[in-house]
């Protein structure tokens, strides 16, 4: 198999997986906005740091079980990655 058709192939398998993370997402948006609406409705506030930690705490958990790649090199980019979703579900919240 050439390079070209393995590329195709590769990208195929990313736009699959492209496809599947925006429904995810879309999901969680729709979640983390009723969870804001409850909190508001309650006088909560919307940042829970210890929430945020449990939740950082089990991505790397799940990493480490996970991956077969270069762990610390996952780890730093998926982090990332959730504190960014965090960080943009709460500015959600803070919205509605």
């Amino acid at each position: 198999m050439n390079y070209e058709v393995e590329i195709e192939k590769l990208r195929k398998q990313l736009d699959t997986i492209d496809d599947e993370l925006i429904s995810l997402l879309i999901r969680r948006f729709n979640v983390t906005s009723q969870v804001g609406k409850l909190k508001a409705s309650h006088n909560m506030t919307i940042v829970d740091h210890q929430r945020e930690a449990i939740i950082l705490n089990k991505v790397k958990e799940k990493i480490e079980n996970q991956t077969k790649c270069d762990q610390d090199h996952n780890l730093t980019y998926i982090i990332h990655v959730y504190e960014e979703i965090m960080k943009q579900s709460k500015q959600q919240q803070f919205k509605e």
